[in-house]
């Protein structure tokens, strides 16, 4: 109940009636849900409800004298808060006389509101100076979507005068409530004065709020049947509510007429009862509170307090919600079944993605191996020539790592004199060269590299040209084999003219000492015989047998001269006695032509059977080249010939301790001279041809060694003489 503050009760009757009144208006006030204040036009609480305390906002005896703004928002320090803005138009109220309403959501509150501003009359024509502002809670119509009122927010309000909110400390006006209560005169002024408050505010709620006694006879009620066309409020009083509601109603059954029972069970248990009722002669659906009525002047009054709210838009909203969820169920089901046959199709999509990207996968880690392990080198650039991908057997052409590749331009490997033809290749006019080309790159450190290929246009799924990819030959052996060939032809050329040079001075030597020697050993026992035969025939008794037996000892040099010939073309040794024995004899008759000469023969370990015929004439006559050269240029001493047996292979060896010569020199003439040269290149031709190693080790003045060295497991040779193999497979 509103505290009204000290004061004194006469005993007049007429202070009695409208203290009573007084009472009654504030019980029923109490027992509404709408938060009702009565203010002065500053925004100072004169008055408040009950519904204050339902509201959360404090205790109903500690809001009078507090600020309006200050009670609804303790926490607003805004300037432009929508509230004080609201206040502000207590003026305009107050000078119009009319009523102002407003809609809107309030943040602090967390409510939809529906405020009404209406000024308090003393008369029909002069107002108190006070308002009653009305606060009801509309959030379940405006949450649910109702078509009264759309949610709005404070912002839609302007005013052209804000009220500043007035300091609650500031007790003058209420000091002087107090004082009017001294005199009984004042006294029932001022209780009249909060009795019509109460009334306007009351009269101004949109439900119907009654007083009723215990027979159900209305007492009082408030100008919402006005509102509701039921009749005027002035005629209300002494008749039931069936009469006011139901005028011409003659149902004896009619809900209204149970209401009088409902209303003497609350009287006698003092209990709150509410029920809902669809009225149809108002066509509206109600809602009925029902509470005992007491206050401090009259506890046990045996009135009841019957509140009748119109609840038709919320009862159409929550049927309107009800059709609303059941559709929206449907619509639910319906689209979750939709979405059950999307998840299904996108799981068979996504199953099938999986496995597509499995595959792709896999094929991409195939191609991928394939490419890193290809015996070609493999590089892909973008259309600015930087290498996006290099491939393993590039990096081990170019012998960099990848980090040292990747990122930057093609160019900078290839060989400055090769750029313009590799950069006009395919990647121009985005078509494929048909052809490689062979280029040279740079390597580590600068590293020259012979390669072959052409860059290829990488095209995209539009035919747009992305980049441009190369498959690279490392053709850098390929090179040195050619160059190494042209060296060889070039050799050859040479060796081929040497031996021809060699043929003729062969036969040469041949015809020379044909024609020296047994030329002239013949001609010389051509002339004897003549000479001979002229004697006999003039002189008769001279002894033939005589005559010619001086010839014999010509014709035996004659044939020693022809053996010694043959000898030098092929000794026939090498075929009755062997290698090693030829060899023997071969020192002893060099010894013989150079006496001033030690030589020296070792067969360390060897076997006449590990040495295959064919590679026997090979010794042979690379010893006597060796000793040849040996005797003719080193001035040597001692000449030493070894043969051993390795093991694994078969050694030779001719030593002198001559004067030497530089064979690095020697060795790296094209053109080798008619002596000392010739004999080396036949030397090694023999060796190398035979499926051996040849080297020889030879300074100024330190002496020559010829080292020749035949692997037996790499022995094939085939038997000049059979044309077979060696029966020993080597």
């Amino acid at each position: 109940m509103t505290v009204l503050g000290d004061y004194r009760v006469t005993k007049s009757s007429a202070i009695r009636t409208v203290q009573k009144v007084k009472s009654e208006w504030e019980s029923t006030v109490d027992s509404v849900a709408e938060l009702i204040f009565i203010v002065r036009k500053d925004g100072v609480i004169l008055r408040a409800n009950r519904t204050i305390e339902q509201w959360g906002l404090g205790d109903v005896e500690n809001v009078k004298g507090r600020s309006l703004h200050e009670l609804l928002h303790p926490s607003c320090n805004a300037k432009k808060c929508d509230l004080k803005k609201l206040l502000g138009l207590s003026d305009k109220v107050l000078a119009t006389g009319e009523t102002l309403e407003y809609r809107g959501f309030d943040l602090l509150l967390n409510r939809n509101l529906l405020i009404q501003l209406i000024p308090i009359s003393v008369d029909e024509i002069h107002t108190s100076g006070h308002m009653a502002i009305i606060f009801r809670d509309i959030s379940q119509l405006n949450l649910s979507g109702s078509h009264l009122t759309s949610k709005s927010n404070w912002t839609s309000l302007k005013a052209n005068n804000v009220g500043s909110s007035a300091d609650p400390n500031n007790s003058a006006s209420l000091d002087a409530e107090r004082q009017s209560l001294a005199s009984p005169e004042l006294n029932f002024k001022f209780i009249e004065k909060i009795k019509r408050e109460w009334e306007s505010a009351v009269d101004s709620l949109p439900q119907i709020i009654c007083l009723v006694n215990g027979a159900g006879t209305v007492v009082r009620v408030n100008r919402a049947i006005e509102h509701w066309k039921l009749g005027d409020v002035t005629l209300a009083s002494g008749r039931n509510l069936h009469e006011i509601l139901h005028k011409s109603c003659k149902d004896k059954d009619c809900y209204l007429n149970s209401l009088n029972q409902q209303i003497a069970s609350v009287l006698a248990k003092g209990q709150v009862a509410e029920c809902q009722k669809q009225d149809v002669v108002l066509n509206k659906h109600l809602h009925f509170q029902i509470n005992a009525f007491s206050s401090k002047h009259s506890p046990q009054s045996g009135l009841a307090v019957v509140n009748i709210t119109d609840i038709t838009d919320i009862r159409h909203v929550e049927l309107e919600i009800g059709c609303l969820n059941t559709k929206l169920e449907k619509r639910i089901k319906s689209r979750n079944l939709n979405l059950q046959k999307i998840n299904l199709k996108l799981k068979q999509e996504i199953e099938l993605r999986k496995q597509a990207e499995a595959k792709f996968k896999d094929s991409r880690q195939k191609f991928t191996h394939l490419v890193e392990m290809m015996n070609e080198g493999m590089v892909i650039q973008d259309l600015d020539q930087k290498i996006s991908y290099a491939n393993r057997h590039l990096l081990k052409i170019l012998g960099l790592p990848r980090t040292e590749v990747v990122g930057r331009k093609f160019t900078d490997f290839v060989d400055v004199d090769y750029i313009d033809s590799w950069v006009s290749g395919g990647l121009k006019n985005s078509k494929s060269v048909e052809s490689s080309y062979v280029f040279k790159m740079k390597g580590k450190a600068g590293k020259a590299l012979w390669v072959k290929g052409a860059p290829q246009p990488l095209l995209d799924a539009d035919k747009n040209c992305v980049g441009s990819y190369a498959v690279i030959t490392d053709i850098n052996d390929q090179i040195e084999i050619e160059q190494k060939l042209l060296r060889t032809e070039i050799k050859l050329r040479s060796l081929a003219k040497q031996v021809l040079f060699a043929q003729e001075l062969e036969r040469k030597r041949i015809a020379s000492e044909l024609h020296d020697g047994i030329g002239q050993t013949l001609s010389a026992i051509k002339f004897y015989v003549e000479n001979n035969i002229r004697d006999l025939t003039e002189t008769p008794a001279l002894s033939a047998s005589e005559q010619f037996a001086s010839v014999i000892p010509k014709l035996q040099g004659a044939i020693e001269e022809v053996r010694r010939i043959s000898m030098d073309l092929r000794p026939s040794l090498l075929d009755d006695i062997g290698v090693l024995a030829t060899l023997s004899w071969f020192c002893r008759e060099a010894k013989q032509a150079s006496p001033h000469v030690d030589f020296s023969f070792d067969k360390t370990n060897v076997n006449e059977l590990d040495i295959i015929a064919s590679l026997k004439t090979e010794i042979f006559r690379i010893v006597q080249e060796a000793v040849n050269n040996a005797t003719k240029y080193s001035r040597a001493k001692h000449i030493n010939i070894s043969i051993k047996d390795a093991n694994k292979s078969i050694h030779l060896e001719v030593c002198d301790d001559g004067i030497g010569f530089d064979y690095t020199k020697v060795a790296s003439q094209q053109g080798y001279s008619e002596s000392k040269g010739m004999g080396l290149v036949s030397m090694r031709e023999r060796v190398e041809n035979s499926g051996g190693e040849f080297s020889v080790s030879s300074a100024p003045n330190a002496g020559t060694k010829v080292i020749c060295i035949w692997p037996k497991e790499k022995r094939a040779f085939i038997d000049n003489r059979s044309g077979r193999r060696d029966r020993r497979g080597r």
